[in-house]
């Protein structure tokens, strides 16, 4: 992997799921950066994805309270046991209804 994203001392500290799954995870971080970093004023791949973190962080924050009360206890350890043996990628989300 190669990117702004891979510094090769984390990389040789990661077991392969994990390298797998951030790999994954690199083109949709690439498109973000790419679509929204300004050059001209000096933001950088690492100031997006603190913007980006702070977004996602700022989203939970609103919602979460919305949605913590949709589903019991026994569904939300469905949904955790679903894909208990691998790290969750957004395109997993697809894959929820057909793995219960």
């Amino acid at each position: 992997m190669n990117s702004t994203f891979n510094n090769q001392n984390d990389k040789s500290e990661l077991n392969s799921v994990h390298d797998d799954t951030l790999e994954y995870s690199e083109d949709s971080a690439t498109n973000y950066i790419k679509e929204h970093r300004i050059v001209k004023d000096g933001l950088t791949s690492n100031h997006m994805m603190m913007l980006a973190f702070a977004r996602l962080q700022w989203v939970l924050m609103q919602y979460r309270p919305q949605i913590s009360r949709m589903f019991t206890e026994d569904e939300i350890i469905k949904l955790l046991d679903c894909n208990q043996e691998r790290l969750f990628i957004a395109d997993q989300f697809l894959s929820i209804p057909s793995d219960l």
